[in-house]
């Protein structure tokens, strides 16, 4: 398995080369930005151009790392989602995804994580289901054409609470370029990780790790690595069982007073995973 770092999980007060220069130091393989709106001047931005994109391929390429992939984000989700009831709405999120996904192809990045939306007072369950998946549905012979992947993340959406649910919503879908993002630590509140990664077993084509503190139950539960409740023995010896060799990525906040070193701490924990047996 190889380690990525999460863009944010880098200090944001560095540089962007000085970013980059961190996460090889740190002995990280790969890092994961995200894509941030138009006009945000970060390392890959929704308006960036294949100029700008060529050239972050050569920082990151320079450095002995990869983009191991890409985080969604900006309209797609939060001003045109994919789960609208206006069709319109609707069309406008899939441009957007479109989108991100010729950024993540140009980037040689492989994998965009997607967040289908949330399900909330105004998003009904099943409504958020079959929109996403019709979207995807037609997104995915795209990214098959591009050779991208779309990862369909499991977060605290309220959506997708099971892992059989889960992988039956990536079935139904139906194309190999749509696969799951699967995050050990954002359903261990409710879940376990190691069933999780058995049931989702090859559609999973990356991976975020985090820990995180059962007994505190919020987002304030969210721990540095080996510091909360996951199981990584198990975990392990799960994603080894289902045959999963790729990317591990962090996603994990800086300490407040030494975030550098906290980067050096990320590293040296997900060493210690990899090392369980």
């Amino acid at each position: 398995m190889k380690k990525g770092m999460c863009w944010g999980g880098l200090p944001g007060d560095l540089s962007m080369e000085e970013r980059l220069d961190l996460a090889a130091k740190a002995g990280f393989d790969g890092v994961e930005p995200r894509i941030a709106d138009a006009g945000s001047g970060d390392l890959v931005n929704a308006d960036s151009t294949d100029a700008d994109l060529a050239k972050v391929v050569r920082m990151v390429k320079d450095r002995g790392l990869d983009v191991c992939s890409l985080m969604g984000g900006g309209v797609s989700v939060r001003v045109y989602p994919i789960v609208s009831d206006d069709p319109a709405v609707r069309a406008k999120g899939k441009d957007a995804i479109r989108r991100a996904l010729h950024i993540t192809a140009a980037l040689d990045a492989e994998v965009l994580l997607l967040v289908p939306h949330w399900v909330n007072d105004a998003v009904r369950y099943d409504y958020c289901y079959d929109r996403a998946k019709e979207a995807l549905q037609e997104l995915g012979p795209e990214a098959e054409t591009l050779g991208v992947t779309i990862g369909v993340e499991n977060v605290w959406n309220k959506f997708l609470l099971s892992p059989i649910e889960y992988a039956r919503f990536v079935d139904e879908v139906g194309s190999p370029a749509v696969q799951a993002y699967f995050d050990a630590g954002n359903m261990l509140i409710w879940g376990y990780p190691h069933h999780w990664a058995e049931i989702l077993g090859p559609r999973i084509a990356r991976v975020h790790i985090k820990d995180f503190k059962i007994d505190v139950g919020t987002g304030r539960g969210f721990a540095q690595l080996l510091h909360g409740d996951l199981d990584w023995p198990k975990l392990m010896k799960s994603l080894r069982g289902i045959g999963y060799d790729g990317y591990v990525t962090a996603e994990v906040g800086l300490l407040t007073h030494f975030p550098v070193e906290s980067v050096y701490d990320t590293a040296t924990a997900m060493d210690r995973i990899f090392a369980l047996k």
